[in-house]
């Protein structure tokens, strides 16, 4: 298994509340199959994985994306994905993650 560290890009979502408010740690990691370098565009398949409190919630290799996607922009799609609640993500925090998704908030 993959560890975090081992993907192109990591995204880390931002929080939404104060300081004080215990938000989980929520990052999103992905890498081009095939190799890819930060900024460009690609299209095609995509590897991925999601943690919460530092734990893999959801990973894949099959995520395809049609037109040409950067690294951050390929994470904020992963977080569309989860935002949706039909995966295993507090429903607390589907918000947070559609705000990020949507590029309403910087990661």
């Amino acid at each position: 298994m993959r560890r975090e560290t081992d993907y192109e890009y990591t995204a880390e979502v931002p929080k939404m509340f104060l300081p004080e408010y215990p938000e989980p740690r929520i990052t999103i990691s992905v890498s081009k199959l095939g190799g890819g370098t930060l900024g460009e565009s690609y299209e095609g398949l995509w590897e991925f994985r999601v943690y919460i409190k530092g734990n893999p919630v959801i990973t894949g290799t099959d995520l395809r994306t049609g037109i040409p996607q950067t690294h951050e922009e390929t994470a904020r799609i992963v977080a569309g994905f989860l935002s949706s609640g039909q995966y295993n993500v507090p429903t607390d925090q589907l918000d947070r993650l559609a705000e990020f998704a949507d590029g309403e908030c910087d990661g």
